[in-house]
């Protein structure tokens, strides 16, 4: 019977336009996005290096002309005359291109002992917007760690298959998905009643209908996006000429400190993100549908749900128990944004799994419990009704 009613609502979507529309819409997405950043400028290690370079030159001219006056001072102007001269050959080595990686590698090291010992000297003199966090070097020494273990180039072509897709899943975080999957499901129950048919008197129980349309829609929806993170790999490798490499770091946040990744482990991640997410919305959507029967309804309160939070915030009211419609933009939760604004080192993909999972669990107890209570309340009145008698 659930076979059967799942049939009839997979013939019904397909002949739903909106949600065709929205599935090409969804494909095309990753194509069209490299199209568009292919056309940028992302900014290059090298250029990092080089904008390093010029703020060491800015530290060395911002010191003070007493410095060298005691053994700390001297040893801080020591340190601070290396770390430029360390960051002017990371800079050629990196113009080599590929062939001076171990020894960008080593110096890139020592740049990171010394800026630690820098900081344990208290950062004498130097302009407090211009010293490196603690939190950057110690990434930047893990980074390079990793880099040498797994026998990885430096320099990576910022258009490659590998490179793009990272930067089109953070992208497509947040707002951007929400809403595309709020749109895709805002008919999941209306368009049902809408279109009148025979199917409406099957007898199959309730939840399970539901079930069987978040299914449907979670299939569909995924079929278009896969096939669109295929096209976008596919696009960038023809336009760049290379996959690039899918083994190289980046940097997250996982079990109360930062860590790095493969860059195929980070879209694995990111994928999987996605799928909670869809499953969460649509049952949203069907709870929402329930309520309102209205679709219009249904988008405007789910984008009042979403940005709720900061408007709080905004106002100066921080909720803990909305997090969870924060952790909706994914990629902020990978990067360790959330962990560093609310100062909880728990914050991570795990975290953000397992409170998205009890989410829907408690919008799929909600929609239950709003079909069964009428008749609770009616055999209810039924037996008061009687006593009475």
């Amino acid at each position: 019977m659930f076979w059967k009613y799942f049939l009839f609502e997979t013939k019904l979507l397909l002949h739903n336009r909106k949600n065709a529309l929205l599935g090409i819409i969804i494909m095309l997405f990753f194509p069209l996005f490299y199209n568009y950043y292919s056309g940028t400028q992302p900014e290059t290690l090298i250029d990092q290096k080089r904008t390093e370079g010029e703020r060491m030159y800015s530290i060395l001219n911002q010191l003070p002309d007493n410095l060298e006056g005691t053994p700390e001072g001297e040893e801080v102007y020591q340190h601070i005359t290396k770390q430029a001269s360390l960051v002017n050959m990371q800079v050629y080595y990196l113009s080599e291109k590929g062939e001076m990686d171990e020894e960008y590698i080593r110096d890139g090291l020592l740049l990171n002992e010394l800026r630690m010992r820098v900081h344990e000297l208290g950062n004498i003199g130097i302009p407090e917007n211009l010293i490196t966090p603690i939190d950057e070097i110690l990434s930047e020494d893990a980074r390079l760690r990793y880099i040498e273990e797994h026998d990885l180039t430096i320099m990576t072509d910022p258009f490659a298959s590998s490179n793009y897709l990272v930067v089109a899943f953070q992208t497509l975080s947040g707002i951007l998905f929400f809403l595309f999957v709020l749109l895709y499901a805002s008919e999941i129950v209306v368009y049902e009643r809408l279109h009148h048919s025979v199917m409406n008197g099957f007898p199959l129980a309730f939840m399970k209908r539901i079930h069987s349309k978040v299914i449907l829609y979670f299939i569909h929806l995924f079929m278009f996006l896969v096939i669109g993170i295929v096209l976008g790999g596919y696009f960038a490798y023809k336009d760049s000429g290379s996959f690039g490499d899918f083994s190289y770091p980046i940097l997250i946040m996982n079990n109360g400190e930062y860590t790095f990744i493969s860059t195929m482990t980070y879209i694995g991640i990111s994928v999987l993100m996605l799928a909670i997410i869809t499953v969460l919305v649509l049952y949203l959507s069907v709870f929402m549908n329930l309520l309102f029967k209205n679709a219009y309804t249904n988008i405007l309160v789910g984008l009042g749900l979403f940005i709720l939070p900061d408007i709080l915030s905004a106002v100066g009211l921080e909720i803990s128990l909305l997090n969870p419609i924060k952790y909706l933009d994914y990629s902020k939760v990978l990067s360790g944004v959330f962990a560093k604004d609310w100062e909880n080192a728990l914050v991570d993909y795990g975290h953000a799994i397992f409170w998205l999972f009890i989410v829907t669990g408690l919008i799929i107890s909600v929609i239950y419990i709003k079909n069964k209570w009428p008749y609770v309340q009616k055999k209810k009145n039924l037996f008061v009704k009687r006593g009475m008698e």
